[in-house]
């Protein structure tokens, strides 16, 4: 995570955060891994690389309100319900993955470091969309395209909530680092073809099952 916030040329007392201004601006990108727990449902995405871009005015010493985007490329299990031989899962697809949201963040130390360190709490809601694109049955063939339409998964766009924590380290008085690990959650859905007389498929996947993702970010950031 790469952070930026401006200050005024102003002084900065000793263990203080180099910025006392009353609103803050952060710019932030982030890289780091996304993990599914538990894999409870047969559409959840795999493990895999995500990175994004961050926004954030300080609202008081402790409290912080952003805004961020990040990229999840991955991939899920393509499932074929009404199979009567052979492999339930006929293949993997893209699930790559949108997320954009609001994040309140509270800095337990407010503006100051606690032996050069800076823990916080953070809790945000949005939105996830898979953004992969749709396959065209008629000029590229994909495996999905072996599945009746209503056995066809589709995410769509989901509400996305999100719990973490993360630590800041100062080292230096105008460039540190951060750790975040954090659950984002979002629900999955069961395709109407699950429920067809045709289908074979058990047990049934619930129609509607929230799952969780845990993410963990690294980075270095920079304070001007």
């Amino acid at each position: 995570i790469v952070d930026v916030v401006p200050t005024v040329g102003q002084s900065v007392a000793p263990g203080a955060i180099p910025c006392k201004l009353p609103y803050a601006y952060e710019q932030a990108s982030a890289a780091g891994d996304a993990s599914e727990r538990g894999r409870r449902h047969s559409s959840q995405p795999y493990s895999g690389p995500l990175a994004g871009v961050q926004f954030a005015i300080r609202l008081s010493d402790p409290i912080n309100l952003g805004a961020y985007v990040s990229y999840f490329p991955s991939e899920r299990d393509v499932i074929d319900p009404s199979t009567e031989t052979g492999a339930r899962v006929i293949g993997k697809t893209s699930m790559n993955m949108l997320l954009i949201a609001g994040q309140l963040r509270l800095h337990f130390t407010g503006s100051r470091t606690w032996h050069n360190l800076v823990p916080y709490f953070y809790g945000g809601a949005g939105a996830a969309f898979d953004v992969s694109s749709s396959p065209n049955c008629f000029f590229d063939p994909a495996i999905e395209c072996q599945l009746f339409p209503r056995e066809r998964y589709d995410f769509g766009v989901k509400f996305m909530g999100q719990i973490g924590f993360g630590m800041l380290w100062l080292p230096f008085r105008k460039i540190g680092f951060r750790l975040t690990v954090d659950d984002t959650i979002w629900s999955l859905t069961t395709p109407d073809g699950y429920y067809d007389d045709t289908a074979t498929i058990f047990p049934i996947p619930r129609g509607s099952q929230w799952t969780n993702n845990i993410q963990v970010a690294v980075g270095a950031y920079y304070w001007f």
